[in-house]
């Protein structure tokens, strides 16, 4: 086990990137995402999930969990239902 971890934060460029790809017509076919490192992060990975999903397109959210969240420091943990917007629907 990793003692800590390091983390670059790019919540800030998320939307930025997102309205560039708009503008740029761009699709995908599917869309991953793993650890999510804030509420706020989370917030921004919707609205991008529903900016960009298609009726076929895949979305695919892996929590990265590892062993629960006693590893993590409090500003990384989000709360159980921050994430109801990742559900499919």
């Amino acid at each position: 086990m990793f003692p800590d971890f390091t983390c670059l934060d790019l919540t800030d460029q998320i939307v930025p990137i997102a309205r560039h790809w708009k503008a740029q017509s761009i699709h995908f076919d599917a869309i991953y995402t793993g650890y999510l490192a804030s509420p706020d992060q989370c917030d921004r990975v919707i609205e991008f999930f529903q900016d960009f999903r298609t009726p076929d397109g895949l979305i695919f959210v892996d929590p990265a969990m590892a062993d629960g969240v006693s590893s993590m420091p409090p500003s990384a943990r989000i709360s159980p239902g921050h994430g109801s917007g990742l559900r499919p629907g």
